[in-house]
Formats: structure tokens, C-alpha cells, sequence
């Protein structure tokens, strides 16, 4: 959202000629695809063509060439409207310079802080400091000779063959990259730890006390005692694993494991969650405590067996097979054990933790929390009320006095050798993610809290993006304010810091009015509502069947279906009838799955309008009488079949042959075309 971009001049030749590549690519994919019936020949020979500047012919598939024609439109619309606009570049000639210089400067690292939307320059050399510094800590990391992706690969498809669940193997055998690489690892730093770090510095340097206050709300000043004691803000350790060996097992296992997460007492799903608590909760004796805990390097310090022992318990709760359990017991576990990394140009194994950018790392550390908690809670003697948790972050109201709550904090902190929380609490006012709760003696209030190094900086109106981006920033954050602030008075308030600040970054104030006048249409109550809840799963997703298990008409086999949604791409889809129960379709498809699904209900609706139409076998068996597309059903069968193929968009039929034929043509009848 405050990424500045640059304007361009705009080359009307450079875009006609990518979109004519990006639509010949589009027709050599379709042209192409292995389910062509003469592709499956040996004999098969593409078209002899002058160089490599042969398209297949329009007329092929409806679909590309309806993409094909608009996109040449809108291309044309923006071609004219670009041409009547200036072209005069939104930075100054000293910026552009400026930008080149920053640009090719190695001794300097810019990087976003960790929280707050600054941007932080660092030296080359402090920046490569810290980041050794954390890498030479033996109990997380351990330096490796060469690069073991190779040797870890094997032993992912040994893995793969112990498996126990067929719908578990099959999926895993297709979420194996063939050309894996190592992770990369980097730091952000931790601007907002700042604040403490100078406290610090100040309290053992001078025997007068630190105006916490001052510090607190002070960026400027603080940044300033920083740079003169020399503090450098720690940096938070990430792994990036796009395009490792564990990314797309890591997604499945979390496929798996985040849809069952609001079950846990404490969960909080978000901000909008939290407020819907708060709100709900009976009013508040006037001696309670608010209190918050956070876990310390939490993604870090969670041993692999504890992690692992409690996911197993959490699955088995949810009456998930044992077999099934085991399986995903053996994946999460490979994908903690095989956290290979490089940094300057050191390869490096993670042993301890987890990354904080895999997919599961989320769902994993909020399950170990669950049952670290249960045992907490179970075994103090004095108990906290009201208790939620995000992740790693803890709220309870405490009605037991200060000396138990320092008791009580205590025993959290022996629970687990790895596990150590911080704690701040307060009987008026307290902060937890980007709310603050108040508490008047009886009643919980909400206001919107921002930490004091938030920059508080938003896209500048200069930037190179739509009108209409910037317009839905200032409201969605006008809608922000209104959903956390309880208090009218409170939500003016910030309404009007929250103006004053888009006035800075450039924007016009009628702009400003006329988006917040949109947001003051808006209702708390009705920003607070969870809409999920409210409307059910969209229309899409309710025609996905989600059982855990499965048995498709006209098959005795049990499937496993992992946790997908409409939005899941690259996955295998099977499709029958709610109506007659009679014979399935099973195709394949790379993009959002619901792009495929509206594909199939329009073919349906198409074909009842007018019965002379091309159309494909699931139409027609929804045009026979008494059949419609409400009694369209699906079942998501697994994911990651691009790893083995790179066609883009495929959906075959296993009577006639596929790309999915080798396993599921031998599990389960296809032929959705007779009722």
C-alpha cells in the first residue's frame, strides 16, 4: 500500500507486442496439451513452421479467443486514454538520481522495518554482522559443507513411498519439485524494540529517571538517542522458501491443519474478531487487571517433537484417521527437518523451530500454543478470565490482584524450558494487535492504538497507480477507524489525525471528504459483522462437498479431500450430480479453481438457453430434464499437478485418457453422461 511507483512512459509497440506473446503462449498451451487425442501417439509431430513464429488458428477454444478479444480492447482503451495523458514523470530529476545512486550502492542495506511501514537504511557491513551473529547460534543453526537439496529431495520421495494414505500420497507425489532450490535467508529490523533498547541505555547511563511518555510518542527522538548510543535495532531472522523442496508440501500441511484452528477456545481470528469479543464479554468487576502476554521468538524456539506431539493430538481430536495422522505427523516433520538456507554465500540447516515464512508456520505454533495453554491454565492455581490468543499473542483479564498475576506469570514461564513470555498489564488502558482496550471500572471499551514508531505513512497521490487504489486506501482505512473505535467522540479524533496524515501524503481534502463521507454511511454493527458467518461460504464453496471423507457415486473407494477452497489453484476436481448420484467428471485445472467451476455452471446455463450449442459432457447431463445447475457438486481431489506438468489449463475426462489417468482412472468411475 505505500509502495511509491514511478511513472513510465508508456510504449504502445513494447504492449501490443507482449500481448500478442502472452496470447500466442495461451494458444500453444491449449494447442499442445497432453490431453490432444494425437498428442498420446508416438508418431505425433507438431506442424513444420518458419522459426518459431507459428500460432495455432482462433476458432480452437471459445474461451482464449473470448480473453483473446478483450484483452486487445482494453489494451486499445488504455492505449488512447494513456496517449491523451501527460507523460511528465511524478520524481523530481534530483530523485531519480537520487534513486540510481541508492540503487547501485552495496555498502547499504534498505530494507522495510519489521512493523510500522518504515523503510531503514543499514550498513553492508552491520547488516551482514547481525545476520551472522544469529546464524553462529548453535542451538538453531548449523553450518552445512555444500548445498544438501539433492540428498534431501531422495529422501522426500522415500518419504512419499511410506506413506500410509492413498489420497495423501498421491497428493505429496505431486507437490515434488524436480528442480528445487535453497532457501534464502535475511533479516528486517525490529525498529519497533527501539523504544526499549534506549530506555534501557538511558536508565544505565544516568541516574535520572526516563520520561517513558516522552519516548513513547516520540519517534524523532528517539531515533536521535539511538544513532548517538550507537543502538542498532535487532534484526528478525526470515527464510524465504519460494521455490525450496518443503513449499508446496509446507502448503498442503497447511491445508490441512488451519481450517480447524477456530475450534481452539482461545483462537482470535483477526482485529474484526477480537473487537466481536470484546464486545460480547458481561461487564468487568473493577479491580480486574487487563493483561497481555507474548511469547518470545516463539516460531523459533518450539522443539520439533512438542510440535509435532501436538498436532498429532490436535488432528486425533478431530477425528482424523490414524493413518491420515500419521502422514501429516511424517510431512510437518520433514518439512522442520530439512530448513536448508544460504546467506552470503554459506549454506546453513535450521534444527530448531520453525521458518517463519513456511506456509504451516502459522497453524503449527498456534496448535503447540493450544496445548502449552491447556497445561498452563490446568495447572495454576489461581486462573485468569476471558482468555484469547492470536498466534502468539495473549489477552486475559486477570481479577486476582497484582502479587497473584506476578505469581501466575511466573508459572507460565516454567511450564516449558523453551517458552518465555513478556507481560504488561494495566487497570485502565492496554494494547493488544492494533486496539487499544480500555477499562472504566466496568465496561471494555476500543480505540485504535499505534505503536511510536508507526511511520503513519501512506501511498503518496503522486505515486503511478489508479485513481481508483487511492480512493479505496483512504476508505478502507476510514472503515478501520470506525470499526475499532467504540467511542464516537474517540473515532472523530482519529478521523481527524487519519485526514491530516493523507493530507501529507499528497491527497486532495476533497478526495479525503468525499471517501469518508462514503465510510460514515457505514454502521459499527454492521463493520463489525463477520460476513463469512453471515452469509455462509460464497456461492461457490457451497457447492464444494468439504466432508473429510468421501465415497463418489458409483465407486467404493474412500477419499481424504484436503481442506480447499474456490480459491485454491492447480488442483484435481471431480464433479457428479446431487440430483441422480449418477457417474462423474474428473478434470484438472492450474488457475483459481472457481475460474473453472464458472466455466462449467455457464456451459450448463448456456446449453439449456439454446440446446444447438457445442457442449461438453457435464452440460449435457445437466440439461436432461429434471436436472439444473443447482444439482452441480464437487469434491477438490488434491493439488500441485503443475509440478508435473506445465501446461497451464487442463480438464480431462478419464474415459478418453488424461494427465491424472495413472491414478485416478484406476480409482474411480468417470462418465457423467447419461442420466
Amino acid at each position: 500500500m505505500k509502495s511509491f511507483c514511478p511513472s513510465n512512459k508508456i510504449d504502445p509497440v513494447n504492449f501490443c507486442h507482449d500481448l500478442s506473446l502472452f496470447n500466442r503462449r495461451l494458444r500453444l498451451g491449449e494447442y499442445f496439451k497432453e490431453d490432444q487425442p494425437d498428442s498420446s501417439h508416438t508418431g505425433f509431430q507438431p506442424p513444420k513452421t518458419k522459426g518459431k513464429q507459428w500460432t495455432p488458428p482462433s476458432g480452437r477454444n471459445v474461451y482464449i479467443d473470448q480473453f483473446v478479444k478483450a484483452a486487445r480492447a482494453h489494451l486499445d482503451a488504455f492505449l488512447v486514454d494513456t496517449s491523451e495523458a501527460t507523460s511528465t514523470s511524478n520524481l523530481s530529476r534530483e530523485e531519480q538520481r537520487s534513486i540510481k545512486q541508492l540503487t547501485g550502492n552495496k555498502d547499504l542495506i534498505i530494507k522495510k522495518a519489521d512493523k510500522g511501514g518504515a523503510v531503514t537504511v543499514t550498513d553492508t557491513d552491520a547488516y551482514i554482522t547481525e545476520a551472522e551473529n544469529q546464524l553462529s547460534n548453535r542451538e538453531f543453526y548449523q553450518p552445512l559443507d555444500s548445498d544438501p537439496i539433492k540428498d534431501y529431495r531422495h529422501q522426500l520421495l522415500e518419504v512419499a513411498d511410506q506413506l500410509e494414505t492413498d489420497n495423501v500420497t498421491y497428493t505429496v507425489s505431486t507437490l515434488i519439485p524436480e528442480k528445487p532450490r535453497a532457501a534464502l535467508f535475511y533479516t528486517v529490523p525490529k525498529l519497533h524494540k527501539l523504544p526499549k533498547l534506549v530506555k534501557e541505555k538511558l536508565a544505565s547511563s544516568s541516574n535520572e529517571p526516563v520520561t517513558e511518555v516522552n519516548l513513547d510518542l516520540d519517534p524523532e527522538k528517539v531515533s536521535k538517542l539511538a544513532k548517538s548510543f550507537k543502538i542498532t535495532p535487532p534484526g528478525r531472522p526470515i527464510i524465504s522458501g519460494i521455490g525450496t523442496l518443503t513449499e508446496p508440501l509446507s502448503g498442503y500441511v497447511d491445508s490441512v491443519l488451519n481450517p480447524l484452528l477456530p475450534n481452539i477456545s482461545s483462537y482470535v481470528k483477526d482485529t474484526t474478531h477480537f473487537l466481536n469479543i470484546i464486545g460480547n464479554l458481561p461487564p468487568i468487576e473493577p479491580d480486574c487487571l487487563l493483561v497481555t502476554m507474548d511469547v518470545c521468538a516463539l516460531y523459533s524456539n518450539i522443539p520439533h517433537i512438542d510440535g509435532i506431539k501436538a498436532c498429532e493430538s490436535f488432528l486425533e481430536q478431530h477425528g482424523k484417521p490414524g493413518s491420515f495422522v500419521n502422514d501429516i505427523s511424517s510431512l510437518a516433520l520433514f518439512i522442520l527437518t530439512h530448513n536448508n538456507f544460504t546467506f552470503n554465500g554459506k549454506h546453513y540447516l535450521q534444527i530448531k523451530g520453525t521458518a517463519m515464512e513456511t506456509k504451516m508456520a502459522p497453524a503449527y505454533a498456534c496448535i503447540f500454543m493450544s496445548e502449552l495453554e491447556r497445561i498452563i491454565i490446568e495447572t495454576a492455581e489461581l486462573k485468569p478470565m476471558h482468555f484469547f490468543r492470536y498466534i502468539n499473542d495473549i489477552f486475559f483479564i486477570w481479577p486476582h490482584g497484582e502479587t497473584a498475576l506476578v505469581e501466575f506469570i511466573g508459572h507460565c514461564n516454567g511450564i516449558h524450558e523453551s517458552i518465555s513470555f513478556t507481560w504488561e498489564s494495566s487497570k485502565t488502558k492496554i494494547a493488544f494487535l492494533d486496539v487499544n482496550v480500555r477499562f472504566d471500572g466496568q465496561n471494555l471499551t476500543t480505540s485504535l492504538h499505534m505503536k511510536p514508531t508507526d511511520n503513519n505513512k501512506y501511498l503518496n497521490f503522486n505515486s503511478n497507480h489508479p485513481l481508483r487504489l487511492k480512493r479505496s486506501i483512504v476508505y478502507s482505512q476510514a472503515l478501520r477507524v470506525r470499526r475499532i473505535c467504540s467511542d464516537k467522540n474517540d473515532c472523530e479524533e482519529h478521523l481527524g489525525m487519519l485526514a491530516q496524515r493523507f493530507l501529507e501524503s499528497g491527497y486532495p481534502l476533497s478526495l479525503i471528504s468525499l471517501e469518508f463521507k462514503k465510510a460514515s454511511k457505514c454502521s459499527r454493527a454492521g463493520l463489525l459483522i463477520d460476513r463469512e458467518k453471515e452469509t455462509g461460504r460464497c456461492q461457490l464453496c457451497k457447492i464444494i462437498d468439504t466432508r473429510s471423507e468421501f465415497t463418489p457415486p458409483g465407486s467404493s473407494v474412500l477419499l481424504n479431500p484436503p481442506s480447499l477452497t474456490c480459491n485454491s489453484p492447480n488442483v484435481i476436481y471431480l464433479l457428479y450430480c446431487s440430483k441422480c448420484d449418477n457417474g462423474n467428471y474428473i478434470g484438472e485445472t492450474g488457475p483459481a479453481f472457481r475460474l473453472r467451476l464458472n466455466n462449467h455452471r455457464r456451459s450448463i446455463r448456456e446449453l439449456q438457453e439454446d440446446p444447438s450449442k457445442m457442449s461438453t459432457s457435464v452440460a449435457e447431463h445437466f440439461s436432461f430434464p429434471g436436472h439444473t445447475v443447482e444439482h452441480l457438486r464437487c469434491v477438490l481431489l488434491a493439488t500441485g499437478f503443475l509440478e508435473r506438468s506445465h501446461n497451464p489449463d487442463q480438464s480431462v475426462e478419464l474415459m478418453t485418457g488424461g494427465h491424472a489417468e495413472g491414478y485416478w482412472y484406476e480409482s474411480l468411475p468417470a462418465d457423467l453422461s447419461s442420466a
